[in-house]
């Protein structure tokens, strides 16, 4: 159980083992997730993402009389030596389930956390998934920066959505979320036009949850975030994005001092 947001396991035979949100967990088994790219493929509405070593397709399923649209992600094992410490430790889609479970329990803007599914033969990982709500009528900020939406935005509404995102880093900092991998494809933008921007934060696989987020941390984030959203976040809207940050976050640290820090983190990550 993660607190605040009850997680089951359920062993479904044939080396499946299903860990699932309590009120889903007996619908989910009912619609056949024990086959997971069969239930996948059942239910399958299009296809979100398609990289290497994990896709992400659109399903769409009734739960509890609830109809629900799921982001299921599929992982490949890891490769190389991973495959030996694998046999111990819980796949990737695991962790993220119960990073986000508990994300959730502590007021982090997340997408709801639904299931994961490991297929093991006797202890080997074969194959993993992880099934999160879809963030419908969304966008990560890679998207909008490669359809060139932000450049259609007025300034108003372009500071409105900074301002967003800044605070939302900032709340999930204040949690106690080290994200790791902060970039513009992990920030989910909802409402991106008009209204009050909802912005959530996904992929978990290299993030921590701890008591204080560092400085440091803070720092290596933003300036992973700075420099992979670069064409949305130009030097006047670094600043507004640092202040707004700042100010959410509650930070004594002077705005010259985050320049200096997240423009030495961006240019040591360019190396």
């Amino acid at each position: 159980m993660v607190p605040g947001v009850e997680i089951v396991s359920r062993r479904l035979g044939g080396g499946t083992t299903v860990w699932a949100a309590h009120e889903y967990v007996d619908a989910l088994v009912e619609a056949g997730i024990a086959s997971p790219s069969v239930f996948i493929n059942s239910h399958a509405s299009s296809i979100i993402d398609d990289v290497t070593r994990s896709k992400i397709t659109s399903v769409s399923v009734n739960l509890g009389g609830r109809a629900f649209r799921i982001a299921a992600k599929e992982y490949l094992p890891r490769g190389g030596g991973s495959f030996l410490k694998d046999l111990f430790r819980p796949s990737k889609a695991r962790v993220e389930l119960m990073l986000s479970a508990r994300l959730a329990s502590l007021g982090v803007l997340v997408p709801q956390p639904v299931a994961a599914v490991e297929v093991r033969l006797w202890r080997a990982l074969k194959k993993s998934y992880l099934f999160a709500e879809e963030i419908v009528g969304g966008a990560s900020m890679l998207e909008l920066m490669d359809r060139q939406e932000h450049t259609s935005l007025s300034r108003r509404r372009k500071n409105t959505v900074i301002e967003a995102v800044a605070q939302a880093v900032a709340r999930a900092h204040g949690a106690g979320l080290f994200h790791g991998d902060l970039n513009a494809s992990h920030i989910v933008i909802k409402d991106f036009k008009d209204g009050d921007p909802k912005v959530y934060l996904v992929d978990f696989e290299n993030s921590r949850i701890r008591k204080t987020v560092s400085k440091g941390e803070r720092i290596r984030d933003i300036g992973r975030l700075e420099r992979s959203a670069s064409y949305f976040l130009p030097v006047k809207e670094r600043l507004r994005f640092l202040r707004s940050y700042i100010q959410a976050a509650g930070q004594d640290m002077p705005l010259r001092d985050w320049v200096r820090d997240v423009s030495l983190e961006v240019a040591r990550r360019a190396r």
